[in-house]
């Protein structure tokens, strides 16, 4: 008779986390071999486990619905303002407020946020250790600008997979407006698991809604992405339907890669952070920003990896974000049609009703 009860208990390390290899062979352990040595009729798994990154087995196992999940992080929330009225412990016993905010002390003073929130929260990444936190992104009416496309000058940066498995990556294209005040507006985004073709379909059309000032369109270069250029090239031609290929070489087309993925990402880090990147309210429930949110959320400032950026599942979108740095934008030198330049050289405001106009200066 095959036995009805299996127990797993730690069976990933962290360091095995961050190994596609070893993850796949944990998972085929559980699904497969202990999933089926169990009694076919009656059987249970309980799975016990902290988890390390969104690619993480048993993460992934919490995340696809298919488990009965029990999780129990050590309280109900802690940051640096946390008190110890609004402090409320799943066993404070033994994990007191002041133990809490000891071990949460202790791990931000050693510049290893992620230890306390992957360990006692069961968080794979925190509002202190993220690297672009929630106060670092701004939000804007996307209205405003679609009203007034020839005030700011457009760019797309893409990201094309090539693959389209389960487990391929998106294929991903960003539209940004770019303002007069060097601010990236988001404007549209679009993100999928297709082929290229249709991918690139997609990328026409996206440049012939905003051809409005569209300077550059960023297609990296890099390993077999280098045939993307050609293509378009192509496919331009064929439907004659055009716009500029964005270039960092200055000698051939396309964006080309100087750095690893998380390197590319932390330049961008001080755009966020002087608050020059706006993402549209109107997008906040659209599929393509709340993988894009998921995204972003994810990086974490304490444990980067050179291959991938953060721990969420992909990293796609974030990828496009990284190339804003690579596209050397140009401002604007857009004026509003009233604005008028007078004998004396300076710009005025030339109001339509002068009796309407009261000057703030005694002439």
């Amino acid at each position: 008779q095959r036995p009805t009860l299996a127990v797993l208990d730690d069976i990933i390390s962290d360091e095995d986390a961050r190994s596609p290899t070893v993850i796949s062979t944990i998972e085929n352990t559980v699904y497969k071999a202990v999933s089926k040595a169990l009694a076919p009729s009656r059987q249970k798994i309980i799975w016990l486990g902290t988890p390390f990154n969104a690619n993480d087995p048993i993460y992934k196992a919490v995340e696809s619905g298919a488990w009965n999940v029990s999780v129990y992080p050590v309280c109900e929330h802690f940051d640096s303002r946390t008190t110890k009225d609004e402090f409320v412990g799943a066993w404070e016993d033994r994990f007191s407020y002041e133990y809490v905010k000891s071990e949460f002390d202790e791990a931000m003073a050693l510049g290893r946020p992620s230890d306390f929130y992957q360990e006692l929260m069961l968080q794979i990444t925190s509002e202190e250790a993220r690297l672009v936190p929630d106060s670092h992104i701004m939000w804007y009416n996307r209205d405003i600008v679609l009203e007034n496309k020839e005030a700011f000058n457009w760019y797309i940066t893409t990201d094309f997979a090539s693959s389209t498995g389960r487990k391929a990556d998106f294929s991903v294209i960003s539209v940004w407006a770019y303002g007069a005040n060097n601010d990236w507006f988001l404007v549209d985004g679009w993100h999928d698991k297709v082929l290229f073709s249709q991918a690139l379909d997609r990328l026409f059309d996206f440049a012939s809604m905003y051809k409005t000032n569209l300077l550059g369109v960023g297609v990296e270069i890099s390993a077999q992405q280098k045939s993307y250029i050609s293509i378009i090239q192509e496919k331009q031609i064929r439907e004659q339907r055009y716009f500029t290929l964005a270039t960092n070489t200055g000698t051939d087309l396309g964006i080309r890669p100087a750095s690893d993925k998380f390197s590319r990402f932390n330049q961008v880090q001080p755009l966020f952070a002087n608050h020059k990147v706006y993402f549209p309210n109107e997008l906040k429930n659209e599929p393509y920003m709340v993988e894009l949110l998921t995204e972003l959320r994810g990086v974490d400032r304490v444990n980067p990896n050179p291959k991938k950026i953060g721990s969420a599942r992909h990293d796609d979108i974030l990828d496009t974000i990284s190339m804003l740095t690579e596209m050397s934008p140009v401002a604007p030198t857009y004026q509003p049609d009233n604005i008028k330049k007078r004998d004396d050289g300076v710009y005025m405001q030339d109001y339509e009703d002068d009796d309407e106009y009261v000057s703030s200066y005694s002439w």
